[in-house]
């Protein structure tokens, strides 16, 4: 229609050098999509505004994002092609547009599914240790309601963000025990634990591995107890990496295993 086509006109001026320009024609494109949301959903205007993200001036992109933002939520488009840009967000050199970004995802993980969730996930877990406070803060904040609210099988989407990082992760440990202390959080993540071992009993997948080895690290006098499943994988695995890390796994818990199952003690010292 001639309204596209407009639009698609104005959008054209994002390429003007001067960003006084860009800001204003911005501010014309704000207007009109106020008047008609399904504007910004068209097909032939979303990769123009896409492209609006990679502007070199960072109050142009946290603009763009605010423009967008309302919508989405407004609409309940966490489907659309905005949803990753919102999440490239996160990874921004500016402060400015991160904070604005996780202010934005806390209100599209409502209606996400588990593999958006994920992704989402492993983007807030980088953003812990921000330097600015702000961002860290808001960044758990986000992951706390995806862990606690959103998602369907929390403890898979910790397996998967875990497994990214090939190293015991950095920001794990202080996270999971903060929320312990907690008694609203504590038996959620009791079944969490328990789901953790299920699931290497079940799949035993370098990712649940990884999940287990950070409980174990974490809570060993709780992890104690299913020591006998650690011990079984370990005695009859060939996997050198998931060996590696239940071995780990096992080695953390020691001290805490109060009442060992002496015949898998038996066949294990045999096995070393």
């Amino acid at each position: 229609s001639h309204v596209h086509f407009l639009v698609q006109h104005l959008l054209k001026g994002l390429e003007n050098k001067n960003s006084n320009i860009r800001s204003m024609i911005l501010r014309g494109l704000s207007s009109l999509i106020e008047i008609n949301p399904d504007l910004l959903f068209h097909p032939s205007l979303v990769s123009q505004i896409n492209d609006a993200f990679k502007d070199p001036s960072a109050p142009i992109r946290d603009s763009v994002l605010q423009i967008i933002s309302k919508y989405i939520i407004q609409k309940d488009k966490s489907s659309s092609p905005y949803f990753s840009v919102v999440i490239n967000c996160l990874t921004d050199p500016s402060p400015m547009v991160v904070k604005r970004a996780l202010g934005i995802v806390g209100q599209l993980s409502k209606n996400s599914n588990d593999e958006s969730l994920t992704k989402l996930s492993y983007l807030l877990s980088t953003k812990f240790n921000d330097e600015s406070s702000t961002v860290s803060k808001a960044a758990k904040n986000a992951l706390i309601q995806i862990l606690f609210e959103d998602a369907q099988d929390p403890t898979q989407i910790l397996a998967s963000v875990l497994s990214k990082t090939h190293e015991k992760s950095s920001w794990f440990a202080q996270f999971i025990n903060s929320l312990y202390l907690k008694k609203n959080y504590a038996s959620a993540i009791d079944i969490m634990i328990e789901k953790s071992f299920e699931n290497i009993n079940n799949s035993l997948t370098y990712e649940n591995c990884c999940l287990v080895r950070e409980f174990c690290d974490v809570f060993p006098s709780i992890c104690a107890n299913q020591h006998e499943i650690i011990i079984s994988i370990i005695n009859s695995c060939t996997d050198d990496r998931v060996l590696s890390i239940l071995s780990s796994s096992l080695n953390s818990i020691l001290n805490d295993i109060t009442n060992p199952n002496v015949t898998l003690f038996t066949l294990l010292m045999q096995c070393i």
